[in-house]
């Protein structure tokens, strides 16, 4: 429901009510400082009206993660969560916000072979995704190829290959280490236990 073009919200919110595991990890993730919500969230609809549409389908995706994961080492969802919040940084650097979601899911989703013991084309062609998402996970070049390339080269510390790309996307090198912290900083909190009772342990990202 939450991929569709004009989700209800309704429905959302009474599927959520429905699995209680759902509910906790919606309330417990946005009282977390890094979603910048300066007001308590004490319900299933005011947590969906205060994300809308875009936040709803983030969060969809990371607690669909957490749940191909929870067989295997947390390491790797909080790990695909960072990628998928530094590329998704990368395209609104470059004030592509509206493929800023599609490099969400680019990241999010990159370790897809980890956690399903496939190979990645195979793993791929298993997820509903747009092509050109397909195509930088399998990677093909294009813009969000290039802003994955950036986030794998900075990853592994191959500065000049990261500065190079970056640079053709207009990208200097300190707004790659801002974004990258601040994906840090976005993973850390869906992983970390947090002061003044928000918290979202490791167990909160697997259902």
């Amino acid at each position: 429901e939450v991929y569709r073009p004009d989700p209800s919200h309704a429905r959302i919110a009474n599927a959520i009510k429905h699995e209680v595991s759902l509910a906790l990890k919606l309330l417990t993730h946005l009282r977390a400082a890094v979603w910048g919500f300066r007001r308590p969230v004490d319900s299933v609809d005011q947590a969906i009206l205060m994300l809308g549409d875009q936040g709803l389908r983030k969060w969809a995706s990371v607690v669909a993660m957490a749940m191909l994961g929870r067989d295997g080492p947390n390491e790797l969802v909080v790990a695909s969560v960072m990628r998928a919040s530094f590329c998704e940084g990368l395209l609104l650097e470059i004030g592509s916000r509206a493929r800023a979601q599609d490099g969400f899911l680019v990241g999010l989703f990159s370790m897809i072979d980890a956690f399903l013991g496939l190979p990645l084309a195979e793993a791929v062609d298993r997820l509903p995704l747009w092509d050109d998402v397909r195509a930088a996970l399998l990677g093909q070049p294009g813009v969000l190829g290039d802003v994955y390339g950036v986030v794998l080269a900075w990853e592994r510390g191959d500065w000049d290959e990261a500065s190079r790309v970056a640079a053709a996307l207009g990208v200097s090198d300190e707004a790659i280490g801002a974004r990258y912290r601040s994906a840090l900083e976005f993973a850390d909190s869906m992983a970390a236990p947090r002061a003044g009772g928000g918290v979202t342990t490791p167990d909160a990202l697997r259902l």
